[in-house]
């Protein structure tokens, strides 16, 4: 499994460190394999491509959220159809902002409408929302119990990319 989220960042930067998790075994006690970082351009387009190039190995592609480093919306059908890999982004927060109009008020609209329009339907359970490709629904509701609701991996994703970028992190992600 890959999870993937972004660190904290300002306005004024143009690049987001992004932290991948590589685990396995037993989804409760998950075994970290390997950590991976990346930047993506802020409100860019080149998210997806960055995480096709570290989703090697990867069974499942897990993102905390829809778009990484502000609105560099994740293409998660693009993900699927160039690794074969089922990817699922992962939201705590039932998404209740309106993301196309964020979209609208940037200068390249095309390319960050196309990859939300690919994400197809917003699925919620539990305290959760999630877009998946490649996997059911069903499926993805399983791996949430399993995990006790948010998964762990995600969780390690975010602690690392906090402390990354503020040089510690603690508690929830």
């Amino acid at each position: 499994m890959l999870a993937i989220d972004d660190s904290v960042f300002s306005k004024e930067q143009a690049h987001v460190l992004c932290i991948g998790v590589i685990s396995r075994g037993l989804v409760k006690q998950p075994f970290i394999e390997k950590i991976v970082k990346f930047y993506v351009v802020r409100d860019g387009i080149d998210a997806s491509d960055k995480i096709i190039e570290r989703s090697s190995g990867a069974n499942l592609i897990l993102i905390n959220g829809i778009a990484l480093g502000g609105l560099n919306i994740v293409d998660i059908k693009k993900i699927y159809k160039k690794t074969k890999v089922p990817v699922v982004t992962v939201s705590k927060r039932l998404v209740k902002r309106n993301i196309v109009d964020a979209i609208y008020s940037t200068k390249n609209k095309a390319p960050h409408l196309r990859a939300l329009k690919n994400a197809g339907e917003l699925s919620e359970y539990k305290h959760l929302s999630f877009h998946c490709v490649g996997v059911k629904k069903g499926e993805v509701e399983r791996l949430v119990d399993s995990f006790g609701g948010y998964p762990e991996p995600l969780r390690v994703a975010h602690l690392i990319a906090t402390a990354c970028v503020r040089g510690e992190s603690y508690g929830k992600a």
